[in-house]
């Protein structure tokens, strides 16, 4: 089965769920965050999860520039789910969201994956 890799990208709210939601309506699909790993870690220092306010947007992006900075391990652990989602060829289609730049590269050019920008116009942006 030929698999392929998807980066998404596009501010909260705007229909990233959606889209991927789409996608595995025709095909089998797994959705991954590169946030995904720093939201346990936030869970285990109190932060509740339910909530998106702009303080909580924050300590998310601190948290992961922070152990980005330290070890690099938000990337390695999308690398570690694109290595399995290789490995296991259960799902045909990977989807991955990543907000910063660099990383959307990085991501890019490791797992030969396709970038896609979803705009929603009638969602307000979010500018923190």
């Amino acid at each position: 089965m030929t698999q392929y890799i998807f980066i998404t990208n596009g501010t909260g709210g705007c229909g990233k769920d959606t889209f991927a939601n789409f996608v595995g309506e025709f095909v089998s699909t797994k959705k991954i965050s590169s946030v995904d790993y720093v939201k346990k870690i936030a869970n285990d220092c109190g932060w509740d999860g339910r909530k998106k306010t702009e303080q909580d947007r924050k300590f998310l992006s601190d948290l992961k520039f922070l152990l980005f900075e330290y070890n690099d391990l938000p990337f390695r652990k999308v690398k570690e789910q694109v290595l399995n989602f290789w490995a296991q060829n259960r799902y045909q289609v990977l989807i991955i969201d990543i907000r910063e730049p660099a990383e959307i590269e990085r991501a890019k050019r490791l797992f030969n994956a396709q970038t896609i920008l979803i705009e929603n116009n009638r969602v307000a942006r979010i500018t923190s």
